[in-house]
């Protein structure tokens, strides 16, 4: 969950063109050193620990992210991660949907695919929750710096 939620923005506000590796966990350490990659969502190998904050927390402010559609996702995303969906109303939903997803898609980047497009429509909501902005585009801080 927190997986998707963070190469969702990692795509969306940092870098559009990222790729990402699924690796089992106990080959992540050298897989990253390989090939130059940053590893997250992983323990005891990732630069991103969690602990408290999970790794969607920590990215949006590492990479000063903090504006409030990201905040309120962020709230989500903890929600689910620290098994209380209750605590926001949107968790239980999504929680649902990425579940969907993972019975759906047995590939992770066909996840990630999917996951996309829900992640979209949940930041497009949190812009502006009372706002029927159908067909408008999401403007992010890496659309904005492609020019």
């Amino acid at each position: 969950m927190d997986s998707i939620a963070c190469q969702w923005l990692i795509r969306r506000f940092v870098n559009p063109g990222a790729k990402f590796l699924f690796v089992a966990p106990s080959e992540v350490l050298e897989v990253a050193e390989k090939f130059h990659a940053r590893p997250f969502c992983v323990a005891n190998a990732s630069r991103f620990p969690g602990g408290k904050n999970c790794a969607f927390d920590i990215m949006i402010k590492e990479f000063e992210l903090q504006t409030r559609p990201l905040q309120q996702i962020a709230k989500i995303v903890w929600a689910i991660k620290s098994g209380q969906p209750d605590l926001v109303a949107e968790a239980a939903g999504l929680m649902n949907l990425l579940n969907g997803l993972s019975q759906m898609y047995e590939e992770d980047l066909e996840r990630l695919e999917a996951g996309t497009l829900i992640f979209d429509a949940l930041y497009h909501h949190a812009l502006d929750p009372g706002q029927k902005n159908h067909g408008q585009p999401i403007e992010t801080g890496a659309e904005s710096s492609r020019g």
